[in-house]
């Protein structure tokens, strides 16, 4: 009788949890913070689960006993519900746990049947729980509509999850299974609704689409990846006759796009040959072509010319050029062409012709200089410093920073200016310059150069001390502005995701206030920082005010620079011999440690990889890998892109700024350069890497190894590490 009792009640309070929608938390105090214990080592479930009741017996307290329970609770949920199950009911009818709620969710993914037949509900109805919640009510409640074989149910809960924020594919698929679930059920509004909602995700779906979508579809193929049928349905564009101007105009650039993917590039010139072809003659058809017509015949020659230009054909690109100044002298703005003709007159070294033509451009402009008057001005500033005309030089750059509208800019004019009052002889002016700059610059790459000229080890205030360690601090102005002890136990148990979506409910509320604090930002990035989703942090860190987001960047780098996936990262630079700070430079840039990422170009996960590279790396050094959507999963995408920067640092004999840019552009185009615009001065040579992309990221990849290094070393400061900048003359290095 007495255990009866005992039962009723239990399923009572677990009643009471289930029916309660007005209370989002549960009541905490501080009492209530999870225990400051770990397990250690990589073991099997089994050691592991040994492991924690090795704790829970050393350490009785209520704390510790709800951490044990619930660590142990994931491991088994899937392979032992018997296990897992009582455990979830017992923290879900505990009122003091502080994830009560989040281990109920957990109980009805791992119970069963009888488990739950007391529950007044045999689903789990997601808007019942807060939004940070309703992505995980929405996937258990789904997996429960499965096993139970309950279609309507089911059709309804895959419809819903495949309107959240998910990757394409993913939404794709969830569309497909509702789909197939209506179909079986009959429901003819829910098909109309999902078959209009599976082509507008996926408009290749679409059986005999009508001409006005074949656009559309071609689109969606080449987003696929499925370039012939891509290729397919461009064509049909341009053979038929129904289809405008501008149609056409889109297709001739898909199909460009389409042989760029693929890497074909006889092909990919012809393509872009024909595209400006076709503007070209739509343009001379017309008497008098409209000011967008001539614009677009402008930037399709444009094009045609920079591509000549990339693929090493610099003289056709001349040609082209020479002949748009001519055809569109007095009937469109020339700049343009002046700056380009001058950049290739640079490549070669006939800097006084470069300056000539900058001039020209310059003048081209009338004054409303806007963006590419700033661009043009300061290759003229930079040919005028190759020229050794240093006085002139310092003019035009102390006007540029003086006008420069963006922090970076600025910070480049600046560095180049003290870099030419050194060559004057100025040597005072040129200290201030940079000491201006490793106090407004500290984290970026001109701020780390200007230490290195100053003959001055790196050091940022804030790795004096430990952001992620330290206790966190909200102000106490708002210390009633999330539940501490909430997040702290998602944290420690591994409900990161929920974690991380709490947190951007906190801080998008937060920042709607006017007397926001720095302490209480660093509190809740503190909190980003070790739930392990980096991109939340960097995104509401961008959002911030630029002085407020400086100042806590220098005081708590480590909280933009972190080392997640350390086993993994460890073992791929032991096996390869890479270090893990190049390894984590390189990633931080491409991926922002989002393992889901994908780039334009289809490079995949953390170290944005290009399936085809991938797939030839792996076999090369024996990693599984067979589809492309394995690349979103670290354990395969950081090995293969480890062995991929190993297969590059050897190719350029270690040296880091041409393995960097290769992993960003063509090896083809790294030769290309280094013979054509390597003098001598590895800072220059950096400035003049034409892709402004590849020159960026070279700039972004060394200023996150000097900090990985700083951080990883253990050490307040460092010496600037020369060995990046080393860089073999081109007579010495040979494709």
């Amino acid at each position: 009788m007495r255990f009866v009792l005992l039962y009723i009640c239990t399923i009572f309070l677990i009643v009471s949890c289930a029916n309660s929608t007005k209370e989002i938390l549960p009541p905490t105090t501080l009492e209530h913070l999870p225990p400051t214990l770990e397990t250690t080592g990589d073991m099997d479930k089994e050691s592991l689960d040994l492991q924690l009741l090795g704790i829970a017996a050393k350490y009785p307290d209520k704390t510790t006993r709800w951490w044990v329970n619930y660590k142990r609770a994931r491991i088994w949920e899937t392979e032992r519900p018997g296990v897992s199950c009582p455990l979830y009911m017992e923290l879900a009818q505990t009122r003091q746990f502080p994830l009560q709620q989040v281990a109920l969710l957990r109980a009805f993914a791992a119970c069963e049947g009888a488990d739950l037949r007391f529950l007044p509900k045999k689903q789990v109805v997601p808007e019942e729980f807060p939004e940070w919640m309703r992505a995980l009510a929405t996937e258990i409640a789904l997996g429960k509509a499965r096993r139970d074989g309950d279609q309507r149910t089911h059709l309804q809960l895959a419809y819903e999850k495949s309107k959240q924020n998910l990757p394409p594919q993913e939404k794709v698929e969830l569309t497909k299974e509702a789909l197939k679930l209506a179909q079986q059920l009959a429901d003819g509004d829910m098909i109309k609704t999902l078959q209009a909602r599976l082509i507008k995700l996926a408009p290749k779906f679409k059986v005999n689409p009508p001409p006005s979508e074949y656009l559309e579809v071609a689109f969606d193929f080449r987003r696929y990846r499925e370039f012939n049928e891509a290729r397919k349905y461009y064509q049909k564009v341009l053979s038929g006759p129904r289809f405008s101007y501008a149609d056409k105009v889109v297709a001739l650039k898909g199909i460009r796009t389409v042989f760029k993917l693929e890497r074909k590039k006889p092909e990919y010139l012809q393509a872009t040959v024909d595209l400006a072809s076709y503007i070209e003659t739509a343009w001379r058809k017309r008497k008098k072509p409209p000011f967008a017509l001539t614009d677009e015949y402008h930037e399709s020659e444009i094009l045609l010319a920079r591509t000549h230009w990339t693929l090493g054909q610099a003289a056709t690109a001349q040609k082209i050029l020479a002949r748009l100044s001519q055809t569109l002298k007095g009937k469109h703005n020339l700049s343009e062409v002046f700056w380009l003709r001058g950049r290739m007159a640079e490549e070669t070294g006939q800097y006084q012709e470069a300056i000539d033509w900058f001039d020209q451009g310059l003048a081209e402009l009338k004054g409303k200089n806007g963006s590419l008057g700033e661009k043009i001005s300061w290759y003229r500033a930079w040919n005028l410093r190759k020229l050794r005309k240093f006085e002139e030089a310092k003019v035009a750059m102390e006007k540029l920073k003086s006008a420069a509208d963006n922090e970076f800019s600025r910070f480049r004019y600046s560095f180049w200016l003290a870099m030419t009052l050194k060559n004057l002889g100025q040597s005072d002016p040129a200290r201030l310059e940079l000491e201006s700059l490793t106090k407004e610059d500290p984290l970026g790459y001109y701020g780390l150069l200007a230490y290195r000229e100053l003959g001055r080890p790196v050091t940022v205030e804030g790795l004096n001390k430990s952001a992620l360690h330290e206790e966190p601090e909200i102000s106490p102005k708002f210390r009633g502005l999330l539940e501490r002890p909430y997040v702290e136990w998602l944290l420690a148990v591994g409900e990161s995701q929920i974690a991380n979506d709490y947190l951007d409910h906190i801080a998008d509320g937060y920042r709607k206030r006017e007397n926001q604090d720095e302490a209480t930002w660093v509190g809740l990035f503190r909190y980003y920082a070790k739930s392990g989703i980096y991109l939340s942090l960097y995104n509401q860190l961008g959002k911030l005010e630029p002085l407020q987001r400086n100042s806590i960047l220098n005081r708590y780098p480590e909280l933009v620079f972190p080392t997640p996936y350390k086993d993994l990262v460890s073992s791929s630079s032991n096996r390869y011999g890479v270090s893990a700070e190049l390894i984590y430079a390189i990633m931080r840039q491409e991926s922002a440690f989002n393992p889901a990422a994908r780039s334009p170009a289809d490079a995949f996960g953390l170290m944005q990889l290009l399936p085809e590279v991938a797939q030839r790396t792996a076999q090369e050094n024996q990693v599984d890998f067979k589809k492309d959507i394995e690349l979103y999963e670290p354990h395969i995408n950081i090995p293969i892109g480890s062995a991929y920067l190993r297969e590059l640092w050897d190719r350029f004999n270690g040296q880091f700024i041409l393995t960097v840019a290769s992993y960003n552009a063509s090896e083809d185009a790294i030769f290309t350069w280094l013979r054509t615009r390597f003098r001598g001065d590895t800072l220059e040579f950096i400035e003049d890497i034409p892709y402004e992309e590849t020159r960026g990221y070279v700039r972004l990849v060394m200023r996150n190894l000097v900090f990985y290094n700083l951080m990883i070393s253990g050490k307040p400061t460092i010496p600037f590490p020369e060995w990046c900048l080393a860089l073999t003359a081109p007579s010495t290095t040979s494709q």
